[in-house]
């Protein structure tokens, strides 16, 4: 082989040590094999100051303050993302990981990232969040809970929109929040303040616990073994036991290395603490700390557990990771949903499981979402496989205490020194088949907005949908009862509601009503065609005897159901939905003069006082901004019909509300 060759070999094995990071070269490995560091000088991370750090398969995304690091673990890649490549902020708070999307909560905004379509889209206060420094995410079912500094909302992830935002009016004891978790049927909150805010995802019952002093505000949370575990920023570690509704604190006096807590992840028996000043382990049956680093300054921001791993984010020396070698328990179910269960075949579920060490036999419970902390190991068992370190779960489910609930799976493994691991896994089952039915009337009705009603079989649904209109019901979940506002043409209307239940399954009831023009006049519902291609244009008109009595601007005996259905109409268009909403109400009346008795001294003052009288009605709803109405009135320069007949007349005392919105 000639001088030349060598020096090209040598070069080319040169690149690669320097610029594709293989593991071996960031590894501590002659110090201590068990740990292994991730920084700016020796890996491709963008930033030393770990926010957070989320799995993704095969990679881990990493938030700091300066971006995003994606590091792939299998390919040993590091890919790293900014302002320039979409995101709302360099500042990364949070970060949510959901098949094949990337949710970031930053400094300033929520920003979407589609790995498929290499696509980035960003929400802030314009498409409904209470303040755009986002500062924790959560995924419960089909919605992300959004924790602000301003308060909390949520996100559909059907409809894409954003849904109410809770604050301090609501039950929050602060409206900056800086943890979420849930723990079964609740949504447990940690705002600034000692306390812990629940939310009954059920009821929408809200409650504040109070630890027996107020000092120290939690930072973060975790829920294990009937308790909740708070991280404060001084006061160390509190835990909530949910039983007694009583709470304990550990310090530095019982073995805490630092009362300044950052971080908290559960992991089997133990809980892994972070702090300003190094890492404990807290052992829940033993109630002992270990202090698992000596005290060297290091600051722990964030941590996850994953496997036998555990990665530690510090607050400005990149990555720490750790191999704990305890067993590794892994449960491969793919199958996320039951909806149609045959009682006489045991479900079988794939599971992994190694140790180091010698291990006991391996043990599988289920809970229930509503009753998490119950669990049971009753018809269910655990049998190895015919590969290594492979195991098969047997379910037999004819005994299931609830045919329509999410299941929680727990599989522990304990080895010969007593350390334990488990893992955990999810199964929505329900088999209960949605049902649907419209509370139809052979009576003819009139034309316009009208109310119709009917019944449901199941609590756990996701909506009920009316058409025509693509209407979403109004539901009552205590008596499984739904109403929608549709509108009534004259002649034959078929109408049809579809039944959504929570994991997708569908039922359809129709029916036929008939509607016509009554003496008693209803609220008419139009499209109006318009010039602009990207414009809708919907005309509700109210005649005058809805709302008047004749020559007066006060709202009627009566007239209160009129404006509550057109309050409801209008609910439909959300300001984060139709942020260019304009909706005029317009006053109109007939050319007959005004008489010496009325208030007004002319059909134009008439027509100006009703339009107003209209506004003030419908604003009192605080749902409605008042930025997007204006008002006025045209007297009887706009007729719609002849003055010359009574008929004509009484259809030109109209007030019209016009919706205006982009397609």
């Amino acid at each position: 082989m000639s001088k030349k060759s060598i020096l090209v070999i040598l070069f080319i094995c040169c690149c690669n040590y320097f610029f594709l990071y293989p593991a071996k070269s960031i590894a501590e490995s002659d110090k201590n094999p068990d740990w292994t560091f991730y920084n700016k000088t020796n890996c491709g991370l963008i930033g030393e100051t770990i926010n957070c750090i989320a799995k993704d398969k095969h990679a881990f995304w990493i938030g700091t303050q300066k971006g995003v690091s994606l590091f792939n673990t299998k390919k040993n890649t590091w890919t790293n993302y900014t302002i320039n490549d979409g995101l709302a902020s360099n500042y990364i708070n949070s970060i949510l990981v959901l098949n094949d999307k990337v949710w970031f909560g930053t400094k300033k905004g929520l920003t979407l990232f589609n790995k498929n379509k290499k696509s980035w889209t960003t929400y802030t206060m314009k498409n409904g969040l209470p303040h755009n420094q986002v500062n924790t995410l959560l995924n419960i079912g089909n919605t992300i809970w959004i924790g602000t500094e301003i308060g909390l909302t949520s996100f559909n992830k059907t409809t894409k929109t954003m849904g109410a935002v809770y604050t301090t009016k609501d039950g929050l004891f602060d409206n900056r929040i800086k943890t979420l978790i849930r723990d079964g049927a609740y949504l447990i909150i940690g705002t600034v303040g000692a306390v812990i805010n629940t939310l009954n995802l059920h009821t929408g019952e809200w409650n504040i616990q109070y630890p027996q002093t107020t000092l120290y505000s939690n930072i973060v949370l975790t829920a294990e073994r009937g308790f909740i575990w708070c991280g404060t920023n001084g006061g160390g570690v509190r835990s909530y036991n949910k039983s007694s509704q009583t709470w304990k604190t550990y310090t530095t006096s019982n073995g805490l290395c630092d009362n300044f807590v950052q971080a908290i992840a559960r992991d089997g028996k133990n809980l892994w603490v972070g702090t300003f000043d190094g890492i404990s382990l807290f052992n829940m049956d033993t109630k002992k700390w270990k202090t698992f680093s000596s005290k060297e300054g290091i600051s722990l921001s964030t941590i996850l557990v994953d496997g036998n791993y555990v990665w530690f984010g510090t607050d400005d020396k990149g990555i720490r990771r750790y191999n704990k070698q305890i067993p590794q328990v892994e449960i491969n179910t793919k199958l996320s949903s039951i909806t149609k269960l045959k009682i006489s075949t045991p479900l079988k579920i794939d599971c992994f499981i190694s140790s180091y060490q010698k291990m006991g036999k391996p043990v599988i419970e289920y809970s229930t979402a509503s009753f998490p902390d119950i669990w049971t190991n009753t018809e269910i068992t655990v049998i190895p496989a015919k590969t290594k370190n492979h195991y098969q779960i047997i379910w037999t489910m004819e005994n299931l205490p609830c045919l329509s609930d999410t299941y929680n799976l727990r599989l522990t493994v304990e080895n010969e020194q007593e350390d334990y691991n488990s893992s955990l896994a999810t199964i929505k089952i329900d088999t209960i088949p949605p049902k649907i039915t419209i509370d139809s009337t052979t009576a003819t009705r009139n034309i316009g907005l009208q109310k119709i009603s009917g019944t449901y079989n199941k609590n756990k649904i996701d909506n009920i949908l009316v058409q025509p209109g693509n209407i979403l019901a109004t539901l009552d979940s205590t008596n499984q009862t739904f109403t929608a506002l549709i509108n009534l043409e004259e002649g034959k209307n078929p109408i049809r509601a579809t039944l959504t239940d929570w994991l997708g399954q569908t039922a359809t009831t129709k029916t036929v009503m008939i509607a016509k023009v009554k003496s008693t006049p209803a609220i008419l519902v139009e499209k109006i065609t318009t010039a602009k291609k990207k414009e809708v244009v919907t005309r509700l008109t109210l005649q005058e005897t809805l709302l008047f009595d004749s020559g007066s601007a006060q709202i009627k005996k009566g007239g209160d159901e009129t404006i509550a259905t057109v309050v409801n109409f209008l609910k439909r268009y959300p300001p984060e939905k139709y942020p260019n909403l304009k909706i005029k109400i317009n006053g109109h009346t007939d050319n007959v003069p005004i008489g010496s008795k009325c208030l007004y001294s002319s059909n134009l003052k008439l027509s100006q006082a009703r339009a107003h009288t209209v506004f003030q009605a419908l604003i009192k709803d605080n749902t409605l901004s008042a930025e997007a109405f204006s008002v006025k009135g045209f007297g009887q320069t706009k007729p719609t019909a002849s003055n010359k007949t009574v008929l004509g007349r009484a259809k030109n005392r109209r007030v019209e509300i016009i919706i205006e919105t982009k397609n």
